[in-house]
């Protein structure tokens, strides 16, 4: 697919390492449509780098612009650090959103992020809350410093949202979360640790494992 010439629309500083990026078409049209857990490719100077799409409503229509969220990574490859070198008004190239990680609309939902891993799960969870689905979830990070969106989160999901921190009494309990997952479906992302934990205590459980995303 043709990919879409845009422009920064502008750039909020969320943590001391994240930014979240407004991207508009550059002709002014309104932008492909989107569902929760989409994507876009990028293309920088360093290759290509994959943002998932953050909405805090279920992503409906055309929209004029797209938000994504970028962490700073010193030692990586250099694609964050381009992205943060960015202004409002520059020039970026990316390809029309993809959907590798679709949110069920059939059934309940627990979603657990780690750290920037909150990305996807934002407008996934939307989405499954506006079909009317229970909703859960989880944020975890090492201080609520460095997680981007927890009080946007927190206002949007209200009393089904919960906090986690290494550095508080709240740690995240995934043994606690899975027992109590009853018919929900899993959604997780974050760190590849994280992850697989989450995955092998899951199946563990005999949660099925066409419910663990």
């Amino acid at each position: 697919m043709e990919k879409i010439k845009a422009v920064v629309l502008s750039v909020e500083p969320l943590t001391e390492r994240i930014s979240a990026f407004r991207l508009k078409r550059e002709d002014g049209a309104a932008l492909p449509p989107w569902t929760g857990g989409a994507h876009i490719d990028v293309d920088l100077a360093a290759g290509s780098r994959t943002y998932s799409l953050i909405d805090f409503d279920a992503p409906d229509g055309a929209p004029s612009h797209y938000t994504i969220a970028v962490q700073r990574e010193p030692e990586g490859g250099g694609g964050s650090r381009a992205m943060h070198d960015l202004r409002a008004g520059d020039e970026i190239i990316f390809s029309p959103p993809k959907n590798d990680f679709a949110v069920r609309t059939d059934a309940p939902g627990v979603f657990i992020a780690g750290g920037i891993g909150v990305t996807p799960l934002v407008a996934m969870a939307a989405t499954a809350r506006a079909a009317g689905q229970p909703v859960t979830f989880h944020y975890a990070g090492r201080c609520a410093g460095v997680m981007a969106f927890r009080e946007q989160l927190s206002d949007t999901f209200g009393e089904a949202f919960h906090l986690h921190c290494d550095d508080g009494d709240k740690a995240l309990n995934l043994d606690d979360i899975i027992s109590n997952l009853g018919d929900a479906h899993l959604y997780v992302c974050g760190p590849r640790g994280m992850i697989e934990a989450a995955r092998e205590k899951a199946a563990s459980a005999g949660v099925p494992s066409d419910r663990i995303h």
